[in-house]
């Protein structure tokens, strides 16, 4: 047992005592009021009934946990009731002494500060107790998906507990018993000896910093030395790869909700869309032409998102087949879409590398796209129509990186601030009045599926340069 063990009784006794104290100034109130004031001792006990019943509940409690430190921990219980105690008396005081410095007592103000410290506890509390319930009901899934792979595997497997440091065995497969002829009522609380599995070697299996599980090798031929350390270390990859290939599972089951969500999406919103710019179009002949024009391009904005969010929820799928393609080329084709302005594109140097060729064009239109919109000639503006004001067009330039492992897409614009470089990834990040801000997220869900990475630094010509790392050279 060690010492936060031994403390829990402890706490639970200095629980107890603390409903023992409140009962015994309630007592007190009892006989002040009766003996010395006079007053009537059915009214006076009916004041503090409720006063004795949590007193009573507070000892009952105490006395409780006393019973379940094992599992429920005093100590956490008191920590709680020692920091809520304090925050109400600390707050009770502070409103009591100001009041008395102003010459009178306002009982309603103590009882309106108590309520908003009570209604602030209860909103902390359900939160957690909020939190606690969806992770039972997540576990609870996992549980269930476990004991369904647990029970159908074709490969043997058991479930163990330790007792002393030994395994002993708690349950087994139907895949076990048929390989080992035991059934899951004989293999019940046996060591692993007694099924004749004299050799064990386990290592944990942690799967999005959680633990996931076990991974066990067993023999049933004892051997005499000690497992090595490239044993060990053999059995400790084994377990990293099965945990990212569990990683990989939930990420592309994550991935799927997300596509049927923004289908959904897509769908629900597009029908109503599609009835509004039937009706514009209707009213073009006899209405407000500016009204319809600036309706419509509310309705274009809409459509634009909608195939935002498509496409951030179909770029994150892993790529899976990849083909050499050429910089140069690519780049160009790219460039011949954008919508470019008076821009300009230099390739500084070809590069071959491994691609999806149809997602990749993503990274680039994307890229140029962000360059030419906040291409100003000045810092301080970020808009699509101060560049438009500003300059004839951005200077655009591409290149392979000079260790070969990727490329950059650099622009001559005002960059972009050290503080935002973090932040232009995310979904909904933008400076301008008319972007949607999900390009670069876009870029950047292309450039993780590829398992690549991509970071933002300053070009020598002042402006944003995106580095792309990790791809891999095509002969």
């Amino acid at each position: 047992m060690d010492r936060t063990d031994a403390v829990q009784p402890l706490a639970a006794a200095v629980v107890a005592s603390l409903g023992l104290l409140l009962a015994s100034i309630f007592t007190f109130d009892v006989y002040q009021d009766v003996v010395i004031e006079g007053d009537r001792l059915w009214f006076t006990l009916l004041e503090n009934s409720v006063p004795y019943l949590l007193s009573a509940a507070i000892v009952a409690i105490g006395l409780w946990l006393g019973t379940v430190s094992d599992r429920i921990r005093s100590t956490t219980v008191l920590r709680w009731i020692v920091a809520s105690l304090a925050g109400v008396l600390i707050l009770s005081s502070w409103v009591y002494l100001f009041q008395q410095q102003q010459g009178r007592i306002k009982p309603r103000i103590i009882a309106a500060q108590l309520s908003a410290a009570a209604i602030l506890g209860g909103i902390v509390v359900g939160i957690y107790s909020d939190r606690q319930r969806r992770r039972r009901e997540e576990l609870a899934v996992e549980k269930s998906r476990l004991e369904a792979l647990f029970e159908n595997t074709s490969e043997p497997v058991t479930q163990v507990a330790f007792e002393g440091g030994d395994p002993v065995v708690v349950d087994v497969n139907p895949a076990f018993e048929s390989t080992f002829g035991y059934d899951a009522r004989e293999a019940r609380e046996r060591s692993f000896e007694e099924h004749g599995l004299h050799c064990y070697h386990g290592t944990t299996l942690v799967v999005d910093g959680e633990l996931y599980g076990t991974v066990c090798f067993v023999s049933t031929d004892p051997r005499p030395d000690p497992f090595t350390p490239a044993e060990t270390t053999f059995a400790e990859l084994l377990a990293r790869m099965l945990a990212r290939e569990i990683e990989r599972d939930h990420a592309a089951a994550r991935i799927e909700r997300l596509e049927e969500f923004a289908d959904v999406l897509s769908h629900d919103l597009r029908n109503p869309l599609n009835v509004a710019q039937g009706r514009i179009d209707m009213e073009r002949e006899r209405a407000d032409e500016e009204n319809l024009r600036i309706a419509a391009r509310s309705l274009d904005r809409i459509e634009a998102i909608i195939s935002s969010v498509l496409a951030v929820a179909r770029e994150g799928r892993d790529v899976e087949e990849t083909e050499p393609v050429r910089l140069s080329a690519l780049a160009e084709r790219c460039f011949e879409t954008v919508e470019t302005s008076e821009s300009t594109l230099h390739v500084d140097d070809d590069f071959r590398f491994h691609a999806d060729p149809d997602r990749i064009r993503g990274v680039f239109e994307n890229l140029f796209r962000n360059s030419i919109e906040h291409g100003s000639a000045s810092p301080c503006s970020r808009t699509r129509e101060d560049a438009d004001e500003q300059r004839d067009g951005v200077i655009i330039h591409v290149g392979p990186l000079h260790d070969g492992d990727g490329f950059y897409v650099a622009d001559d614009g005002p960059g972009i601030p050290e503080s935002e470089r973090e932040t232009v990834f995310e979904a909904g990040h933008t400076t301008g009045s008319e972007g949607i801000g999900i390009g670069l997220a876009i870029v950047e869900s292309i450039v993780e599926a590829h398992g690549w990475s991509i970071e933002i630094v300053d070009d020598a010509d002042g402006g944003a340069r995106f580095e792309v790392s990790g791809a891999i050279p095509a002969e």
